[in-house]
């Protein structure tokens, strides 16, 4: 007896992650690497988040005023 498996697509990896990291952020918003983990830092400082955290997808969406659904299509 055989089991169908469904496959996860690639769509359903990308909606289920909840961080983001700055070089997945430099390309979203147009800055170097250096520059976002500089502004991942005020990020922090701004949610009270503990230092070298990831910084949650939709907090990050929040603080540039971005739409979370967008941040996941252009997260790789």
């Amino acid at each position: 007896m055989t089991f169908w498996i469904p496959q996860k697509s690639n769509e359903m990896k990308k909606q289920n992650r909840l961080l983001i990291y700055p070089r997945e952020a430099a390309p979203l918003l147009g800055k170097s690497e250096r520059q976002c983990y500089r502004l991942f830092e005020d990020i922090r400082d701004a949610y009270n988040l503990p230092r070298k955290t990831a910084i949650p997808i939709k907090i990050f969406a929040e603080y540039f005023y971005l739409d979370v659904e967008q941040v996941h299509e252009n997260v790789g």
